[in-house]
Parts: C-alpha cells; structure tokens; sequence
C-alpha cells in the first residue's frame, strides 16, 4: 500500500532504525513514545483489518 507508513518503513522509503527483522516481522522504536521504551512490531505483510487475520497470516 503506498500511503501506508509501516509499509514505507519496511520497504526502506523512510529513514528508521530497525531494531529487528526477520522474513516476518520489523521492530523499531515509536517516534511518540508512550513509555521509557515504546517498540512497535510490525508484520512485513500488510494487513488491512485484524478481520483479514488468521493463521496463515
């Protein structure tokens, strides 16, 4: 999705810090963090809807 910002990130459009990767996932740290350490973990593949979530995802 183009004018998603995770996907951005994970495809290297957006200068970001990855503090972890895999062929699953990405983790890097919040630019607003809510907390001391505030880390969001992404999924490489994008998902519209936690309604689209399942096992194969």
């Amino acid at each position: 999705m183009a004018e998603c910002i995770f996907c951005k990130i994970i495809n290297g459009e957006v200068d970001t810090n990855l503090l972890y990767q895999d062929d699953n996932i990405v983790v890097f740290s919040d630019i607003n963090p809510k907390a001391e350490t505030h880390l969001l973990v992404v999924p490489k593949q994008h998902i519209k809807s936690l309604i689209e979530v399942n096992e194969a995802t």
